[in-house]
């Protein structure tokens, strides 16, 4: 998938051959500071709704963040397929 800032894509981990990871690209290139704050933010935050933070790597001037991958499209795929809005459960 894409956003505005990033590339998101699954990639498969290590460390084990059946688990997936989602691997953020930055766009612009080379990493920003920004790209710092949100690794710290990810390290720190452990919550049910908060995708895991697994690790990210910098290749050649290029920061990949990794996290939890999770199957089912994006948040904007959902919103979509709800056009009445999300039950708690959803959300």
């Amino acid at each position: 998938g894409s956003g505005s800032t990033a590339l998101v894509f699954a990639a498969q981990a290590l460390h084990d051959e059946d688990e997936f990871v989602a691997l953020k690209v930055a766009k612009q290139g080379a990493f920003a500071s920004r790209d710092l704050v949100e690794i710290d933010i990810l390290r720190r935050l452990n919550h049910p709704n908060v995708l895991g933070f697994k690790g990210f790597f910098v290749e050649e001037g290029q920061i990949a963040i990794a996290t939890d991958f999770v199957m089912g499209g994006s948040l904007q795929d959902w919103i979509e397929r709800c056009p009445d809005g999300m039950s708690n459960e959803q959300v």
